[in-house]
Order: C-alpha cells, then structure tokens, then sequence
C-alpha cells in the first residue's frame, strides 16, 4: 500500500487521487519509504478537482445571474402596477364630491344624465327623460384603471376590486397636471362628454 503524501492516508496501490484530500498521488517507487514525511513533498490538487470546482463556480454564476434576472423582470412587472395604481387611488379620491353632467339633445325631447362621486368608491347617476318625464336614481360602484396619462378608464357598475363588473366605461381625461379629472366621454358614444 501507498500513503499519500500530503495528508498521510494509508491508499489502494491502484489510487490515483487520494479520498481524504483531493491530492494527486505520486508512483512510489520501492526506494521510497512507505511513511513519509507529511510536511516534506509538496501536493497538487488533482486537474480532476480543479476541473470540479471550476464547474461548480460556473454553476453558482449561472444561478446567480438566473436569480437577478427574475429579479429585474419581476420589478418590471409588478412596479408599474403598483404606481399606475396609487395613481388610480389620487384620482378616484379626486372625483369624491364632484359631479359631471351631460344632456343629449333629440329633435323633440332631451335627456340629461348626471354622476355625483360619493366616495367608498360609490356613485349616484340621475337620468332625467323629458320625452317620458321621468327620471331614474340609482347608486352605483365605480373604479379607475389607470394604464398610462393618455389612457384612464373610468369604470361604474358593482362588485369588489377583484371581482368588479362594468356596466359603462368612460375615457377620462385630465387637467394639464395631470392630477385632477376634467372629463370623461362615453366609450360607447364619442359624443356624450360629462363635464
């Protein structure tokens, strides 16, 4: 049996790493005591353990750079969501108290149409018929989405935010800075602006 020589252990004749260690074992030759001195012969780390721990670095570089880029693509998802929202909560908070208005005008009658932000998200319409005279309350919920300054949908019909059903949607559009609703059109009908 061989001992190797950097660590001491005792190895098969046929090793050619030692086990405890990781060095590449020397041929000894009969000349060659079979204790020797430990400190005395310097050791290589066998080319196969390099070889290992260069693919372990390379593995742990790929999974760090894995890692950053769901990282980045994450912040790319979820950070404009969370800005267009707290937009959408400003401007929902700056329609409370305020009511638009708009009449549509017919050869011989005319209908008017009114919505009064209440707050808690809820608003009240008032439809006015002259042709019928007769007019129409009613409370509903509403909700912005805000996807960009050129594009604010005012939404108005019931339910919760994440399970919220839109009976009307209205292009809302806004003051010069940006912070207050002037008014809103009718996605339906370009014509019917509420001011």
């Amino acid at each position: 049996m061989k001992t190797c020589q950097k660590c001491g252990k005792e190895l098969f004749d046929q090793a050619v790493i030692c086990p405890n260690c990781g060095c590449a074992v020397e041929e000894q030759t009969q000349s060659q005591p079979i204790e020797s001195d430990v400190q005395s012969a310097p050791c290589t780390e066998a080319p196969v353990v390099q070889s290992a721990n260069k693919k372990k670095k390379t593995i742990l570089w790929i999974v760090i750079a894995a890692l950053a880029a769901a990282l980045v693509i994450i912040a790319a998802i979820f950070i404009p969501k969370y800005l267009n929202q707290q937009k959408a909560d400003e401007l929902e908070e700056s329609l409370i108290g305020k009511t638009f208005d708009y009449t549509e005008f017919m050869t011989y009658s005319y209908t008017s149409y009114s919505y009064t932000f209440k707050g808690n998200n809820e608003c009240e319409s008032y439809s006015y018929y002259s042709a019928l005279d007769s007019d129409l309350d009613y409370t509903w919920d509403y909700q912005i989405e805000y996807i960009s300054d050129d594009e604010i949908i005012l939404k108005i019909g019931y339910g919760e935010e994440d399970d919220f059903h839109s009976t009307y949607e209205f292009d809302v559009k806004l003051n010069s800075a940006g912070d207050k609703v002037v008014s809103f059109t009718d996605r339906t009908d370009s014509d019917a602006v509420y001011k």
